[in-house]
């Protein structure tokens, strides 16, 4: 999977600067010496240049040292109108955008103060936390023989989505036994869960960072039958009043083929046959989405992937469209899936995802998992 490079970003991660005093000084110093060569030399250092300083204000101070700061900033600009004379100050408009720059700062601080989140922390926590929910879409390792690819698009471009994917790599016998517990199902098996939040972009981007981060802890830690109920029982425990998730769970033996689904109001898997070279819809049991009511059990379907064959996860955004059926979408991603059988699947998953070149306003996200 693509990383992103967000050095730019995490580049600093402290907060205010702990001196404040010091850089309050600072700043004002910085004041009285842009106010003399404002007033002396008003062509060359214009008023408006003060909007800088207002701006460098608000990214260094915290709120009460900031009103102190813009007060000052105040006194700076009208001594330095008066030395120009009459007739010689800023026009009005440039007092107008300097005071909503001073406006706007101040509301910025105020609501990081709000956060409690200092300086930069704020976005390159956010940034961290994004980071962190796209590593978990590949294991560190696949099992020898197993190949996957993920491609994730979020709605009208946004950073965030509600769509998240999770993969692991079920515990061998071996390492079971090693840490003392007993055995397990599927061991040594690949585990991927595609899960689409309620809601698309930065609106579903918090629920599905929390989401994912209690998911993420059930998958290959239950058994495979539990994993689902244990996810809708975890999200009706959120009580989220428009909370809801569909989900896909696949679990793959590398060594046989052998594969389980589960679906929880997700859009079935599509399968592709190296045998035949056919596509088709794996008929998963119409059960009820994550977060909706209490289920027991979701039904399973079983099947074998064979040398060559893939698995296919996706999300409705890759298949939805106004004014057309489910159908069309699925016939399309198909088709943009097929293109890759030649190359061994490699690419196929950003290929789908951008099948549906007008439905940007979707989270969408393609899954293939394909045996050599």
């Amino acid at each position: 999977m693509r990383r992103l490079p967000y050095a730019a970003v995490r580049g600093w991660r402290g907060g205010w600067p702990r001196n404040q005093p010091a850089v309050l000084l600072t700043l004002i110093g910085v004041t009285v010496l842009f106010m003399v060569a404002s007033g002396t030399h008003p062509r060359w250092v214009p008023s408006a240049w003060s909007v800088v300083l207002v701006m460098v204000a608000g990214y260094l101070l915290q709120l009460r040292y900031l009103a102190l700061y813009l007060s000052v900033l105040g006194v700076a600009l009208v001594t330095a109108a008066i030395m120009r004379g009459a007739g010689n100050g800023p026009a009005p408009g440039i007092w107008v955008v300097i005071a909503v720059a001073a406006v706007l700062v101040v509301g910025f601080v105020r609501t990081r103060e709000v956060l409690g989140v200092q300086g930069n922390t704020g976005q390159a926590m956010l940034v961290d936390l994004r980071d962190r929910l796209r590593a978990q879409a590949l294991p560190p390792q696949l099992p020898a023989g197993v190949h996957m690819e993920v491609a994730q698009l979020s709605a009208n471009g946004e950073g965030f989505s509600g769509d998240f994917v999770l993969s692991s790599v079920r515990p061998t016998d071996a390492d079971v036994h090693a840490m003392g517990g007993e055995g397990i199902d599927w061991p040594g098996a690949l585990e991927v869960a595609v899960v689409d939040v309620s809601g698309k972009g930065q609106a579903a981007g918090t629920r599905a960072l929390l989401l994912s981060g209690g998911l993420s802890g059930l998958l290959a830690g239950v058994q495979v039958s539990r994993f689902l109920p244990a996810a809708n029982a975890y999200l009706l425990r959120q009580s989220w009043q428009e909370g809801f998730a569909t989900a896909v769970h696949l679990v793959l033996d590398a060594r046989t083929g052998r594969f389980s689904v589960r679906s929880a109001g997700h859009l079935p898997p599509l399968r592709y046959e190296a045998g035949t070279g056919s596509w088709h819809v794996l008929a998963t049991a119409a059960e009820p989405a994550l977060g909706l009511m209490s289920v027991g059990e979701y039904h399973e379907l079983c099947g074998t992937l064979g040398h060559g064959d893939a698995v296919v996860l996706f999300t409705d955004g890759v298949v939805e469209a106004r004014g057309r059926d489910l159908g069309y979408g699925v016939d399309r991603l198909t088709g943009q899936l097929a293109r890759h059988v030649r190359e061994g699947f490699a690419g196929a998953a950003a290929a789908g995802a951008a099948a549906p070149r007008g439905n940007v306003d979707d989270d969408r996200t393609v899954v293939v998992v394909w045996r050599d």
